[in-house]
């Protein structure tokens, strides 16, 4: 017999370790190149026309892959895979830093490093044929970053953090995020250029969020028309420093407006030159 010290090494089954490296790269390469393939042209571009870019054969794209739809599975787990970070949540749930700040911040990263030709058009055409990634990376977004939007900007506005107005109220997050999208679907989609300074008219978009938000979650929460209408009723938090937001209905006795900044000297005005305003 024998013995274990003596017995001969056996060869490990499969290809050399080059070779599996090569096969390894020449599969990313069918990846990379499939994914600018569809994004250019969408998701009925062929297999021929894959291997014609790649300048390979047929037969040699299917040994990696065993029909389109496989490769197409592939390209959309790999564009998607990376659009969370988590130090994106981190940042949108630091109530130190003022609501504004952070939904900046936030919009600004995101997209720099998710909003990018590629991804705006991959989600766009797979999305058109209905498929089920698609759906996935909008459920993601909803629980990743618009509900959290969401809690925080109720939280912002001092009202509670569940209501009968937050379905609405949710549409009025994704006005928000609509908004920024729109910039990267005009430039990505339509060949329209965007903003030469990004970030500036990111800004602008999440004011204009903050500026109506507070008076539309107001009305969602109380369920009266008019209450929103009312400066008296409502506060914004002042887009400069952070400051006093929405304190709540307040007493018909005592209408006291807690404002702040150059936002809520705005709000003021624009209130009182409402209520000298003749109906109609």
């Amino acid at each position: 017999m024998t013995s274990a010290t003596s017995a001969p090494l056996r060869r490990s089954v499969g290809a050399p370790p080059g070779r599996r490296a090569h096969g390894v790269a020449r599969e990313q390469s069918i990846v990379a190149a499939a994914a600018d393939l569809f994004a250019e042209t969408g998701l009925e571009a062929t297999t021929r026309d894959l291997a014609a870019r790649l300048g390979i054969t047929q037969p040699l794209l299917y040994r990696y892959f065993e029909n389109k739809e496989a490769l197409i599975e592939r390209v959309l787990d790999d564009a998607f895979a990376g659009d969370w970070k988590p130090e994106w949540g981190v940042l949108l749930d630091d109530r130190a830093i003022p609501l504004r700040d952070r939904l900046v911040s936030f919009y600004v990263a995101y997209s720099e490093e998710v909003l990018t030709y590629r991804r705006v058009r991959l989600l766009m055409f797979s999305g058109l044929k209905g498929l089920a990634r698609s759906r996935q990376v909008v459920e993601a977004l909803r629980e990743q970053v618009l509900t959290r939007v969401l809690a925080e900007s109720r939280h912002a506005f001092s009202l509670p953090a569940a209501g009968a107005g937050c379905a609405r109220d949710l549409e009025t997050v994704w006005n928000l995020h609509d908004a920024v999208i729109s910039l990267a679907m005009r430039r990505h989609v339509f060949g329209l250029l965007e903003p030469g300074d990004l970030r500036a008219a990111i800004v602008d978009k999440v004011d204009a969020f903050l500026e109506g938000a507070p008076a539309l979650m107001a009305r969602h929460s109380t369920n009266v028309p008019d209450a929103a209408d009312d400066a008296a009723n409502w506060a914004v938090e002042s887009l400069t420093t952070g400051g006093s937001i929405w304190a709540g209905p307040a007493s018909a006795e005592a209408p006291a407006i807690v404002v702040t900044g150059e936002l809520g000297a705005a709000i003021l005005q624009k209130s009182e030159s409402s209520r000298q305003r003749p109906l109609d």
